[in-house]
This record gives structure tokens, C-alpha cells and sequence, in this order.
């Protein structure tokens, strides 16, 4: 990895851009049951990658942080650990499993909120 010039680095960020734009708008295909691969170009993937891929980067950038934050702040202790050194142990169990639970069901969550407030938005004539 050291060896890697800027140029090529670019490149291969390129390359993982638009491997990962395929995947997405295949998975919307799929979603949808139609075949959009037929109706985008080649500009139409470039379009898409910079939409989405951006916040997808930021967000787990900032996920990284708090993760790395969070292992500082609890100086390696194991779970029972951490619930074993407050006054409420029972809560602070299910706190931290509420946390691995929303890994799955936020974006569950976010995704119909975003659908349901969709309805409310004017389409144009």
C-alpha cells in the first residue's frame, strides 16, 4: 500500500465507486422488479455515485470515531464489566443490547419514515 502513487489511488477509489454504484442500483433493480440497467448511461452512474457515496463514507467516518472513542473511554472493560460497575446493571444491559439491536432496525425505521413522509411531498402535474 505504501508503494501506491496518488494517481493510482485515485484510480482504485474510482474503480470501488463505480463497483459499489453497480451493486446499489442492483439492488433497486431487484427491489423494483425492473431492469435499470437498460436506462442509464455511463454519466447516469457517475451522477449516482457522487450522490450517494458521499454521506455513505461521512456517516461511516463518524461511526468509526465514536466507535474508537467509546473503546477509549471504556478502557477494555467487558460488558458485564461495565454493568457490574454501575448502580443499575439491568438497565445498563439493556441499554448496550438496544445498541446492537438498532444496527438492524433503524435503518428499517429511517427507510419507512422516508417512504411514509414521501406521500407527503407535491409531485408535479
Amino acid at each position: 500500500m505504501k508503494d501506491l502513487k496518488v494517481a493510482e489511488l485515485i484510480g482504485l477509489g474510482s474503480a470501488v465507486a463505480f463497483v459499489l454504484t453497480i451493486l446499489y442500483l442492483h439492488g433497486y433493480s431487484r427491489a423494483l422488479g425492473v431492469n435499470l440497467f437498460l436506462y442509464f448511461s455511463l454519466n447516469d452512474y457517475t451522477r449516482l455515485a457522487i450522490e450517494w457515496l458521499p454521506p455513505v463514507f461521512v456517516v461511516g467516518f463518524f461511526g468509526v470515531l465514536m466507535n474508537k472513542f467509546f473503546t477509549r473511554v471504556e478502557r477494555g472493560a467487558s460488558e458485564e464489566e461495565l454493568a457490574a460497575a454501575t448502580r443499575y446493571p439491568k438497565f445498563i444491559r439493556r441499554f448496550r443490547q438496544s445498541g446492537d439491536a438498532a444496527l438492524f432496525w433503524m435503518p428499517l425505521i429511517i427507510a419507512a419514515l422516508y417512504t411514509g413522509l414521501s406521500v407527503l411531498n407535491k409531485v408535479p402535474r
